[in-house]
């Protein structure tokens, strides 16, 4: 324990030079304390010596000496922050998320009707932060940001003002300002969740299905919209890598039941065809895939048979064999099924996707069929 004690040293604030009777600072290895005489502790605040000793602590400071002794570094797990000049920039303007700054003074009604308002619409939403301001302890920050009436507001993201509100608000404008918060806090997240489908899906192209679907797995917890589609597809695809048709047709069943308006994004296509293939595949035991050879070997304008063995082999990951029979089809008879062998074709590369390397070799023959 080191105990500094200073007395009738001179401290400055903003307006005049204040006489210091008692000033003491206890550093204690956990506890760091400013123990302040209730008779200046008001003054105190913004002297010198207390933002020496808040740049000196990081781990909260407490103003003793009076009957509502108050902690100015609240938890770092409340969104709800009370802050000073030692803090400002750490806590407000290099800030991860959106910020709502609230300069207010206990002693205006208007801010003591607007703050709770605030802490309750801010504390009811995640990404989001409230800090709270007392324009009579950090008189030096107000200026600089011209604050000329209380209650004052400002929206700040990534260190830059959005908006400024100079006087109270009504709900509705604390629930307006709180929806303009989230908004940019849902582009943040928007943002995040993009590239962590991006990793998860270099992860799946690598053969790494398990790892990819932990990526995967942390979006769709997440986000229910098009993010949330897209990492329940992914999943699908995952759990196919794995040859687990099971697990691939239950987040196959997801996708259709809670994401209908995504099943024509081209990644979701792909999962469900991939699913559906697999599952007409898993279907067919072998001794019907065995028939359809011998059908073929007898007959071998039987493109039903050419057809149905393509797509079971297709869904036992026989890729190069079933894209060759369907394009024996075309190759054969482009009007059967009113050009069924292209749609098979077409239905394969869906699945694959259009880098996959037999979804590459099959479409250089379909178009020297073609053309």
């Amino acid at each position: 324990i080191v105990m500094l004690q200073a007395i009738g040293r001179i401290t400055r604030n903003s307006t005049k030079v204040v006489r210091t009777e008692t000033l003491r600072y206890l550093c204690i290895t956990r506890t760091p304390q400013i123990i302040v005489d209730s008779r200046l502790q008001r003054r105190f605040r913004s002297s010198s010596q207390i933002q020496d000793a808040l740049i000196m602590s990081n781990r909260g400071l407490h103003i003793s000496g009076s009957s509502t002794n108050r902690w100015f570094a609240t938890s770092a797990t409340t969104n709800i922050i009370e802050v000073q000049s030692a803090n400002f920039m750490a806590v407000v303007m290099q800030s991860l998320e959106p910020v709502i700054l609230d300069f207010y003074s206990e002693w205006s009604q208007p801010c003591k009707e607007l703050t709770p308002r605030l802490e309750k619409a801010v504390a009811a939403v995640p990404g989001i932060k409230l800090a709270k301001m007392n324009v009579d302890v950090e008189a030096d920050i107000a200026g600089q940001l011209r604050v000329d009436m209380l209650p004052t507001l400002f929206l700040i993201y990534e260190g830059k003002v959005v908006e400024k509100i100079s006087g109270t608000l009504t709900p509705q404008g604390v629930e307006a300002l709180v929806a303009k918060a989230l908004k940019l806090a849902g582009m943040k997240t928007q943002a995040a969740h993009n590239e962590t489908l991006i990793a998860a899906g270099k992860l799946l192209s690598q053969g790494e299905p398990d790892n990819a679907a932990q990526l995967y797995t942390q979006v769709l917890q997440a986000a229910r919209d098009t993010h949330g589609a897209l990492a329940t597809a992914g999943l699908s695809l995952c759990a196919m890598a794995r040859q687990d048709l099971e697990g691939a047709s239950a987040m196959a069943a997801l996708l259709r039941r809670d994401f209908a308006g995504a099943l024509e994004d081209p990644i979701v296509k792909q999962a469900l065809a991939a699913v559906d293939l697999a599952s007409e595949a898993h279907a067919m035991p072998e001794a019907e895939m065995e028939a359809l050879r011998a059908r073929l070997a007898q007959d071998p304008d039987d493109h039903a048979a050419r057809s149905a063995l393509a797509t079971a082999l297709f869904g036992r990951r026989g890729y190069g064999e079933a894209m060759d029979l369907a394009l024996d089809i075309v190759r054969r008879d482009r009007a059967w099924d009113d050009g069924g062998g292209r749609r098979l074709l077409f239905r394969f590369f869906d699945t694959l996707g259009a880098g996959h390397e037999e979804v590459i070799r099959a479409r250089r023959k379909l178009s020297l069929l073609l053309f």
